[in-house]
C-alpha cells in the first residue's frame, strides 16, 4: 500500500499485522534514487512502483520477513510519458520464468501502451505497441484488470476490451433502484482466469461492493458491511482474496483507509432478485502502515 504522507510504499503482513517499508522517496537503489512514488502494480512475484520522474522500480521479496530488493526497471520511452499516466497493469507472459507484459494508460497518446519484457527479465527494451485498435480518450481510465481480456474503470463504469476493441460487454446492476441509486464505481478489482470468475466494482455512494460475472456480465452479488458499519466510507483501494480449496469458504476483501488496513469475509445473505444487499462481516483492522 502507498502512504502519501510518508511517500512510502509499505508491505503489510496481514497475519502478523506488521508493516515494513518497501519503496520510499529518496531510497538509494540499484539504478539510482527513487523519487516520490505515484502508481503501483503487481507483476507475478514483483511489486512495480512508478515514481514522479517516470522511473519504474521493482521490489522483490528476499525472505518471508518483509525484506526485499529494489531495482530500477528500464522501460523504452518512459521519460517521455509526461505526468499524466493514469494506471499500470501487467499480464503474465511466461510465468515459470517470471516474465510479464506491462500496460500503461497514457492519455497524451490516447492509448494503452503495451510493452513486452526482455528475455532475462531486466526490463522492457522494445518499443511499445498501441494496444487499443483506435486512439480514444483515456484520461478517465483510473484502473485496469487484465486476464486475457482487458477491463477498464472509467466514468463510473466497468468496460471490457477484447483485441483492442470494446466488445459491448456490460455489467448488470442489482435490481434495487427503488432503494438505491444506480452503481457508480470508483474502484475495481478482479481475479481468476479469462472468462472465469467475477470482477468487483466499489460503489462508493451506496457503500457497497458489486460482483459481476466476467464472461457475460450478469449480476452475481452485492455486499455491504454488517450492521451499517461505516468502514468503507474512506476506502482507498482493495483486493479480494479467493477462498482457497475449501468449497464452503468465502472470499475475503482486504482494503485500505486513510490510516489502516482492514479485512472482512464476503458472505452473501440472499441471492433473490431485488434482495437487500448482502452484508459482509464487520471489518477487522491491521495497524496503520505509518511507523
Amino acid at each position: 500500500m502507498y502512504d502519501a504522507s510518508t511517500k512510502t510504499v509499505w508491505r503489510v503482513d496481514l497475519k502478523d499485522k506488521k508493516a515494513t517499508a518497501a519503496v520510499k522517496s529518496g531510497l538509494k537503489a540499484r539504478g539510482g534514487t527513487v523519487a516520490t512514488p505515484r502508481l503501483i502494480a503487481v507483476g507475478l512475484r514483483d511489486l512495480l512502483v512508478l515514481d514522479t520522474k517516470n522511473q519504474l522500480w521493482r521490489w522483490r521479496a528476499a525472505n518471508k520477513s518483509g525484506k526485499g530488493t529494489v531495482t530500477e526497471i528500464r522501460v523504452n520511452g518512459a521519460s517521455s510519458w509526461g505526468d499524466d499516466i493514469m494506471a499500470l497493469s501487467t499480464f503474465e507472459r511466461i510465468a515459470s520464468e517470471g516474465l510479464y507484459n506491462l500496460y500503461v494508460v497514457d492519455p497524451s497518446e490516447e492509448q494503452i501502451l503495451a510493452y513486452s519484457p526482455a528475455r532475462d527479465g531486466s526490463g522492457f527494451p522494445g518499443k511499445p505497441t498501441q494496444w487499443l485498435s483506435t486512439t480514444r480518450a483515456t484520461n478517465t481510465m483510473s484502473a485496469l484488470h487484465i486476464d486475457g481480456d482487458l477491463f477498464t474503470l472509467e466514468n463510473g463504469a466497468i468496460t471490457r476490451f477484447v483485441s483492442g476493441k470494446n466488445d459491448g460487454w456490460e455489467g448488470a446492476a442489482p435490481r434495487d433502484t427503488l432503494l438505491r441509486s444506480a452503481p457508480n464505481y470508483t474502484l475495481m478489482a478482479g481475479g481468476g482466469e479469462r472468462r472465469n470468475g467475477v470482477v468487483y466494482g466499489f460503489d462508493r455512494r451506496n457503500a457497497r461492493l458489486i460482483a459481476v460475472d466476467k464472461a457475460d456480465g450478469h449480476y452475481v452479488a452485492q455486499y455491504r458491511l454488517a450492521g451499517g458499519h461505516d468502514g468503507w466510507e474512506d476506502m482507498r483501494g482493495f483486493y479480494v482474496a479467493p477462498p482457497g480449496e475449501d468449497p464452503e469458504a468465502s472470499p475475503t476483501i482486504v482494503w485500505i483507509s486513510r490510516n489502516a488496513v482492514h479485512q472482512a469475509t464476503l458472505e452473501q445473505v440472499s441471492k433473490a432478485p431485488g434482495a437487500s444487499p448482502a452484508p459482509s462481516g464487520a471489518p477487522s483492522a491491521a495497524p496503520s502502515a505509518a511507523p
